[in-house]
């Protein structure tokens, strides 16, 4: 704000030690000063900012104001990595940067997980029990299983003979295949009955 000094009797001395830093202008016995000089005690600060924001530049103790402020800016970049990696198994994968990086700029990533592989198991049964298959250790599993049963049965009930229409007991041997269904159905089989085929 400008402001009105009566400096008649102070004119003649300002014009000449101050000659290159006032504007004077006469009108009427006043005068009108610009940059009028100050009293106050200024500081000259230097000071070094090292991270982002906005910075409060305010005098130290003893000081009214700055009347220069010389600002360093170190801000440390961020070291980000460039980063190639590989996964071979499955599951939820955390991509993290490696030490002494603060993050990621790029990633590629491979995707190299091994397909599955299974086995195949034939089984052939020629015994009444009970069978457990495994997979082959160096596989994944078992992807199909194929059962041939083969075993031998021997009727030795007249009642059973009755199913086959005989009337004596018969042995029925190196039967693959036999569907009984009872005394008024059909019997399927492959074999031999006492030398005969069926």
């Amino acid at each position: 704000m400008q402001e009105l000094y009566d400096i008649t009797d102070i004119k003649n001395q300002l014009e000449t030690t101050n000659s290159n830093t006032f504007n004077i202008i006469s009108e009427k016995n006043k005068y009108t000063l610009y940059n009028f000089p100050s009293s106050s005690n200024l500081q000259q600060k230097t000071i070094t900012y090292t991270s982002n924001g906005i910075k409060d530049l305010v005098p130290d103790d003893g000081y009214e104001g700055i009347s220069q402020a010389k600002i360093n800016i170190i801000v440390p970049q961020q070291s980000l990595q460039e980063k190639t990696i590989t996964y071979t198994t499955r599951g939820t994968q955390t991509l993290l940067p490696d030490t002494n990086y603060d993050g990621i700029s790029k990633a590629t990533i491979n995707i190299d997980v091994p397909q599955p592989i299974f086995n195949e198991i034939i089984a052939n049964i020629s015994d009444n029990g009970t069978y457990n298959y495994t997979p082959n250790p160096s596989t994944d599993g078992i992807s199909k299983v194929t059962i041939n049963v083969n075993v031998l049965q021997y009727f030795i009930d007249k009642l059973n003979c009755y199913y086959l229409n005989t009337s004596h007991i018969q042995n029925l041997r190196e039967i693959s295949t036999i569907i009984v269904y009872g005394p008024t159905a059909e019997v399927i089989s492959t074999g031999q009955i006492d030398g005969e085929d069926l």
